[in-house]
C-alpha cells in the first residue's frame, strides 16, 4: 500500500468500520449460520432503537446535550450515566451592565475540563444572530498565574428558544507537568467584530464590560486512567516527511497509551528522532484523526486532535465521554487494537 493510499485509508475510517471489526470479533464462530445472523442483526436493531429511546429520555443536562452535538450521535446509557455522576452543577451568576454570565456546570477528568457557562443579554438585544462575531475576552490561571496549554471556546444552543441568550462552551486543557486545584476565569468584556472595508481593519465593538471572575475547583475531578500496553508495540503510519509534500510509510512504536474518561495521552518510542525523517516533524500527526475507543457493547467514541505534551507524547481529546470499565479495545488506524486490561 503506498503511504498516500494508508493516509486516504486513515481519514476514511469511520465508526461503522470499527462497529464491523467488532462484531467479526463477537460472533465469529457464528458465521455458517444465515438465520442466527439474521437474529443478530434485529437485536442489534431493537438494542439501537432502545438505547437511542433511553438516551433522548435521559439526556435532559446541558453536557448531555452537548455531546451528541458534536457526535451526531446519541449517547449510550453507560455514557448517559457517567455524565449523570461526574457533571458538576454550579449555576453562579453574575451580572455586569445588563449583561449576566452564569457557570452552569463543569466535567473534568483533571487534564481536561469542559466548562458551560450562559450568556443571557437584555431581552431587547438578539445575541443569537451574532454567530461568529461575537467574541469574549476571557482569560484563565491557576495557582502560581500558571496558564494552561489550551483554552478554547465555542458557542453553543442552549435549546432554550430565546433570542438574548445562548451557552458558550470553554474547554481547559492542562499543562501535564503539574496539578491545578483550581481555574481562575476572568472574563473582561464581550464584544463583537466585524471587518470594515473601507478601513481594511477589524473593528471592535463592546457590548459589555465586566468583569465576570469565577473560581472552579478541580476537588471533584475525576482521576480515573487506565493503561492499555504492558509492552511497547509498534504501529504503522504515514509520516509526514520533512520539507516534502508526502508521505512515507513506517512503523513507529508506541510505549504507552493512557485512557482517560475524557482523553488519552499516546506516547512513543523517544528513538524515533534519531531517525533523520523525523527531525522537526510530529510523527502521529497522520494517526491522530482515527482512533477509536471501542466499547464492549460495539460503540464507538473518536479520538481528535489535542496538544502535544512533550516530543514524544501527544494527547488527545474524546469527542464524548468513556466509561473506563466499558472499553473493549482501543482501534488504531493500521487496525492495531490495545486491548483494555
Amino acid at each position: 500500500m503506498t503511504p498516500e493510499k494508508l493516509l486516504n485509508a486513515l481519514n476514511d475510517i469511520d465508526e461503522a468500520s470499527i462497529r464491523d471489526a467488532h462484531e467479526e470479533k463477537q460472533s465469529a464462530h457464528r458465521r455458517g449460520s444465515r438465520r442466527i445472523a439474521a437474529v443478530f442483526a434485529a437485536v442489534i436493531v431493537l438494542v439501537a432503537i432502545t438505547v437511542t429511546a433511553f438516551a433522548s429520555e435521559e439526556i435532559v443536562g446541558w453536557f448531555r446535550a452537548y455531546f451528541p452535538q458534536k457526535t451526531e450521535n446519541d449517547l449510550t446509557p453507560g455514557q448517559v450515566e457517567y455524565i449523570r455522576e461526574n457533571e458538576q452543577i454550579i449555576a453562579e451568576e453574575l451580572e455586569h451592565n445588563g449583561y449576566t454570565i452564569e457557570l452552569k456546570s463543569v466535567l473534568s477528568s483533571v487534564d481536561t475540563t469542559y466548562i458551560i457557562f450562559r450568556i443571557t443579554a437584555p431581552e431587547d438585544v438578539d445575541i443569537t444572530s451574532l454567530g461568529y462575531k461575537l467574541s469574549i475576552n476571557i482569560e484563565v490561571s491557576a495557582e502560581y498565574g500558571r496558564a494552561p496549554a489550551s483554552s478554547t471556546y465555542r458557542i453553543i444552543d442552549d435549546h432554550d428558544g430565546l433570542d438574548h441568550t445562548l451557552d458558550i462552551l470553554h474547554t481547559l486543557e492542562a499543562k501535564y507537568y503539574y496539578t491545578v486545584p483550581e481555574w481562575y476565569v476572568h472574563i473582561d468584556a464581550l464584544y463583537t467584530t466585524h471587518y470594515d472595508e473601507a478601513s481594511r481593519t477589524h473593528q471592535e465593538t463592546i457590548l459589555a464590560e465586566g468583569p465576570w471572575d469565577f473560581t472552579i475547583s478541580m476537588a471533584d475531578a475525576d482521576t480515573q486512567e487506565m493503561e492499555l500496553l504492558t509492552e511497547p508495540v509498534q504501529t504503522l503510519a504515514a509520516v509526514p516527511v520533512e520539507g516534502e509534500d508526502r508521505y512515507d510509510l513506517e512503523y513507529v512504536t508506541i510505549t504507552s497509551f493512557v485512557l482517560r474518561p475524557l482523553d488519552a495521552t499516546i506516547s512513543f518510542d523517544q528513538n524515533i528522532w534519531s531517525n533523520p525523517m523525523f527531525v522537526g516533524t510530529i510523527p502521529w500527526t497522520a494517526i491522530e484523526f482515527s482512533i477509536y475507543a471501542v466499547m464492549k457493547d460495539g460503540s464507538c467514541v473518536r479520538f481528535t486532535n489535542g496538544i502535544t505534551q512533550a516530543d514524544w507524547e501527544f494527547k488527545l481529546l474524546a469527542e464524548s465521554p468513556i466509561a473506563l470499565e466499558e472499553v473493549d479495545y482501543i482501534f488504531l488506524a493500521d487496525g492495531t487494537k490495545l486491548m483494555a486490561p
